[in-house]
C-alpha cells in the first residue's frame, strides 16, 4: 500500500506503517532469541506480575504496561464495583508467538484470553488497543473471582465485551448490530442464551460472532433495566447466591425470560415488515 502512486488516506498509511513495524519486530525477536518463547518477568506492581516475551522489553516498557493494567483495574472498580483481591499474572506476546502457542485453543481467532492469568497480544509500542484488551480480560478475571466459574458464558463475555466497547467509544450496541440480531431472529439463526451458558467453544465463524453480539446485547438490556444491575448481580453471586437465582432477584428474569425479552427488544427496535408478515400469514 505504501508503494502505490496515489496518496493514501492518513488512516490507511498509519495502519500500514504500524504493520511494517510489527513485522520488523517479529523478525528481530525471532533472530535475537533463536525461537525461544518463554516469557520472562519484566515488571511488577502491587496488583500485577507482568511477563513479556520480547527481548526489548525494558523497564520503560514494563512500567507503561503495568500502568495500563492499573488503569484497567480502576475501571473495573468504577463500572463493575469490584476488583481482584490478589495480584494477577499477565503474559504479553508478539502476535507470532501467541499464534504458535494458542491458535488452536479456540474455534475462532483471538488476541487474548483469561485462564487464571491474562494472556494478550501486544506490539513493541502499545496503544489504546492494548488497554481495551486488558480491560476486557480483567473483566473476565473479576467475573471468575465473583462466581467461582466462567459460566454463564453469555454474561461473562457480554460483560467483558461491554467494558471493552465502552473504552473504544462504542458504549451501546449500534443500529447495524441490532439489525444483524433482527436478521438472526427472523431467519431462525438465533442462538438461545441457554445454549450459551456452557461456552462458545463449539461455535465458529459467523455463529461465534453472533453469540458475542447476543451476549453484549443481553448485558445492555440488563443495564437498561438498572444501570448498576451488573455490579449488584456480581456482588450477590460473590456472597454465594447461585447465578441464575441472583439474576432473577436483580432483574426479574431467568435465562429463558431474558432470552425472550431480548428477542422482543430486537423486534421493537424496527418497524414491522409487511412483506414478511404477509409471507408468514396462513
Amino acid at each position: 500500500m505504501l508503494s502505490v502512486a496515489v496518496p493514501l488516506d492518513d488512516r490507511w498509511r498509519s495502519a500500514a506503517e504500524r504493520m511494517l513495524v510489527e513485522l520488523d519486530e517479529e523478525l528481530e525477536l525471532s533472530r535475537s532469541r533463536g525461537g525461544s518463547r518463554q516469557p520472562r518477568l519484566t515488571a511488577q506492581s502491587q496488583n500485577f506480575y507482568l511477563h513479556y516475551d520480547h527481548e526489548f522489553a525494558g523497564r520503560a516498557y514494563g512500567e507503561h504496561v503495568t500502568g495500563l493494567l492499573e488503569a484497567a483495574r480502576l475501571r473495573a472498580r468504577a463500572t463493575l464495583g469490584r476488583t481482584l483481591g490478589r495480584p494477577l499474572d499477565v503474559f504479553i506476546y508478539t502476535r507470532g508467538h501467541y499464534l504458535d502457542s494458542y491458535e488452536h485453543r479456540f474455534g475462532f481467532a483471538t488476541v487474548g484470553f483469561y485462564d487464571g492469568a491474562i494472556h494478550a497480544v501486544s506490539s513493541r509500542q502499545p496503544e489504546d488497543d492494548l488497554l481495551a484488551l486488558l480491560v476486557h480480560e480483567y473483566a473476565h478475571a473479576v467475573f471468575l473471582e465473583s462466581l467461582g466459574s466462567h459460566r454463564p458464558f453469555f454474561l461473562n463475555e457480554g460483560i467483558a465485551d461491554r467494558e471493552e466497547e465502552r473504552l473504544r467509544g462504542r458504549p451501546r450496541v449500534s443500529r447495524e448490530e441490532w439489525r444483524r440480531l433482527l436478521d438472526a431472529v427472523r431467519s431462525d439463526d438465533w442462538i438461545p442464551l441457554r445454549q450459551l451458558i456452557a461456552g462458545f467453544g463449539s461455535l465458529e465463524g459467523r455463529r461465534a460472532l453472533l453469540a458475542y453480539l447476543e451476549s453484549r446485547a443481553a448485558v445492555e438490556l440488563l443495564q437498561e433495566r438498572s444501570p448498576d444491575l451488573i455490579s449488584r448481580w456480581l456482588a450477590r453471586c460473590d456472597r454465594g447466591t447461585a447465578w441464575e437465582e441472583a439474576l432473577r432477584a436483580e432483574s426479574g428474569w431467568d435465562t429463558d425470560a431474558l432470552d425472550a425479552a431480548l428477542r422482543e427488544a430486537v423486534r421493537d427496535r424496527f418497524p414491522a415488515d409487511p412483506l414478511l408478515e404477509s409471507s408468514l400469514a396462513p
